[in-house]
């Protein structure tokens, strides 16, 4: 998952909302509250039993609420509920926020109580229209939905283009925004006409009460919110969409109006930065790019003033930001070299933040990958053919040298690519990184269509069926320049194709990967699954006999304990392998492989003895096809009694140890089947050493 982690501070005449922006692949953002909770339940009452009268509710409910004991809190609720309904509600939004704001539960659970919080914030606006508070429920219900419910989408578009779902789904939550900020702007005005018309001695009441105060607080905060909500609302709209000229329009306007938002000194406002950024992104989108490349200038050098470091990290989702858009106006107006050098100076912001900022390197990526896709625009244009293959290249190896330096990230870039490709885009127009990313995406596809309820695998087999058609294409066309993408094609073919029932093809692939890209993160697993498909298969009769499976399943097993001998996967399979060897009667190398099994190893100890026995019988074999060649039977023959030697000691030792009966007999029988083993080869004609074996019977 891409986190990136910002903080920013939006102040207006002193007034300070805090908002917390997560940007994620899927994940919603935590915001911290404007301090709607403690307004309201300061002003919460409640019918108390006598038996009660000791208690202070609110409090008590308060520390279920803070030690995260919701099911009591909520128990209580319905045995003692509050007095009013307005007071029910706020309990229950305030239950809701405290859940959703719990970054330790799942992400389900925190979307269904931010469902809450909204259900709640809405209701308590419907069942109190002329309460006091409405104006700041109203203000938190769309900032809320703005800054929590809407981030995700606008982060997804924002940064990298986003599809139709964060689309459709962002301006669903902005339509609903800009409504409530429309309608609250025109209460407030509304109030301000009624309190200019009120007798002094009514006027001096409100104001003494603090209610003047709180209006003159949220009529700017609610202009400002209004500003950023639009901006929202344009972004995820087409640039024939006459709505979106007309909100950028009047973000410009209004922009022009608050002239304080500009240039009051941030030390004072703790928007000013905010402010040119706002300013920035909404002429770029009005392709105004020298005022734009102007607001982002004053962005930074606001930033390079500001002494506070606290402030500074307030302010720094909106410098990256910045960097962002600069790159990207540059861009819009075709001016590369400008763009290729802004761009240097985005990576070298990152260089100075702490902490894991792959997040960034991405969009970085992203936009340098921009710029060659223009600059390849603009060679085939000129016709300028040696500019355009190496443009091409460069266009998608940025990707790859992101992927070299994070192969553990690599899921998460193609997410990125996918959501922009789409599952239905022709893959023969894609450069070889998308191509990737769509193979991976439509792998993705197909589990989810797997696993719904009920699951639909109709869809499931298409997905995968284009995913074996994507990397086949792929494999098919490869060059020396895609190299590098070759064994994760064929890990993601072979997943494929497993999916489907292709059980030996996969396997096969499998195979591929490990033996010819050892390099890759994951050929030990392709291998590990190779060997796993061949087992399974092996159960059955029909490949078990068939030759040229074994041949196969040997060659995996082999691949396995010979390429990976360190790994514990190997360690593992080490024993099986030999088994198999055994099984066809290849004892000189069964004898090899059960002698290197681990001693760790479940088996180790039956290994031993099997060792001794491959040895037995390939000592036997040999003398059958070579029987006059004394010195290497002499030879085969000292193995063999040093290996039974061996053997013998290693198992009476735990056989004096053993104490449990099923261990002992055990034990004893393996030391019976290595004496005749011994017997048997004593009395080879080639070995002709009868006395021994009258002897180890005898001992017997």
């Amino acid at each position: 998952m891409i986190i990136i982690d910002l903080h920013s501070n939006h102040q207006t005449n002193g007034t300070i909302v805090k908002r917390r922006m997560r940007f994620t692949l899927g994940l919603l953002p935590v915001v911290l509250l404007f301090g709607l909770a403690s307004f309201v339940l300061a002003q919460t009452t409640d019918d108390r039993p006598s038996e009660h009268a000791r208690l202070d509710t609110n409090q008590f409910r308060k520390g279920l609420q803070q030690r995260g004991l919701f099911e009591l809190l909520e128990l209580h609720l319905k045995d003692y509920p509050p007095k009013s309904d307005a007071a029910r509600l706020l309990y229950d939004y305030e239950l809701a926020r405290t859940i959703y704001e719990d970054d330790s539960l799942p992400i389900e659970e925190r979307a269904e109580s931010l469902k809450k919080v909204h259900g709640a914030l809405r209701q308590l606006i419907t069942v109190a229209p002329h309460d006091p508070r409405r104006f700041e429920w109203t203000i938190e219900l769309a900032r809320s939905l703005i800054y929590e419910k809407g981030e995700p989408y606008f982060t997804s578009i924002l940064y990298r283009g986003g599809d139709a779902t964060d689309r459709k789904k962002l301006l669903q939550t902005t339509g609903e925004a800009l409504s409530l900020l429309r309608r609250l702007k025109a209460s407030i005005e509304s109030e301000y006409e009624r309190i200019d018309t009120l007798p002094l001695s009514e006027f001096e009441a409100l104001e003494g009460g603090g209610y003047v105060e709180m209006i003159d607080n949220l009529a700017p905060q609610v202009e400002y919110l209004l500003l950023w909500t639009l901006y929202y609302d344009s972004l995820p709209r087409d640039d024939e969409d006459p709505a979106r000229a007309a909100q950028l329009n009047e973000i410009a306007k209004k922009l022009e109006e608050m002239t304080g938002l500009l240039t009051t000194p941030h030390e004072q406002s703790k928007v000013q930065a905010q402010g040119q950024l706002l300013a920035g992104m909404t002429f770029r989108l009005l392709n105004k790019h020298l005022s734009a490349r102007d607001h982002f200038e004053r962005l930074f050098l606001i930033a390079s003033r500001i002494n506070d470091p606290m402030e500074l990290r307030s302010i720094q989702w909106a410098i990256i930001l910045g960097h962002v858009e600069t790159v990207r106006n540059e861009l819009d107006d075709t001016n590369y070299q400008t763009a290729a050098r802004r761009l240097a100076e985005f990576r070298a912001a990152i260089e100075q933040l702490r902490g894991d900022q792959f997040g960034l390197e991405l969009i970085a990526t992203l936009l340098e990958r921009e710029i060659h896709k223009a600059r390849l625009q603009q060679a085939l244009e000129n016709d300028d053919e040696t500019g355009v293959d190496r443009l091409r290249v460069k266009g998608w190896s940025v990707v790859l040298d992101l992927l070299k330096n994070h192969p553990q990230r690599r899921d998460e870039v193609y997410a990125v690519l996918y959501d922009n490709i789409g599952a239905d885009a022709d893959h023969a127009a894609l450069d070889p990184i998308e191509q990737c990313a769509m193979l991976a995406g439509l792998l993705y596809d197909a589990s989810l269509a797997s696993s719904a309820k009920p699951p639909n695998q109709i869809l499931a087999n298409d997905f995968l069926d284009r995913a074996i058609e994507v990397a086949e294409a792929f494999l098919a066309q490869a060059d020396r320049d895609t190299i590098p993408l070759k064994p994760q094609v064929i890990y993601n073919l072979a997943v494929a194709q497993y999916r489907r029932g292709r059980l030996i093809d996969s396997a096969q692939r499998f195979v591929q990967v490990a033996e010819n890209h050892g390099k890759f993160d994951k050929s030990l697993q392709a291998i590990t699954l190779a060997v796993q498909i061949y087992a399974k298969l092996n159960d059955h009769a029909q490949f078990a006999k068939n030759p040229g499976f074994r041949t196969k399943y040997i060659r995996a097993m082999e691949v396995l304990v010979s390429g990976y001998a360190a790994s514990e996967t190997a360690q593992y399979w080490r024993f099986f392998y030999a088994q198999l060897l055994d099984e066809d009667e290849q004892f000189d190398a069964a004898a090899v492989q059960f002698s290197m099994v681990h001693p760790k190893h479940e088996h180790y100890l039956e290994s031993v003895f099997l060792s001794v026995r491959c040895r037995a019988l390939g000592l036997r074999a040999y003398i059958e096809l070579y029987p006059n060649d004394w010195a290497e039977i002499t030879k085969r023959f000292d193995q063999f009694e040093s290996a039974q030697r061996n053997f013998v000691a290693l198992a009476s030792a735990r056989l004096n140890a053993a104490t449990e009966p099923e261990r002992i007999a055990e034990l004893n029988g393996l030391l019976a089947r290595a004496a005749l083993t011994l017997a048997e080869v004593l009395v080879l004609p080639e070995v002709n050493k009868p006395g021994a074996a009258i002897r180890t019977v005898a001992n017997f």
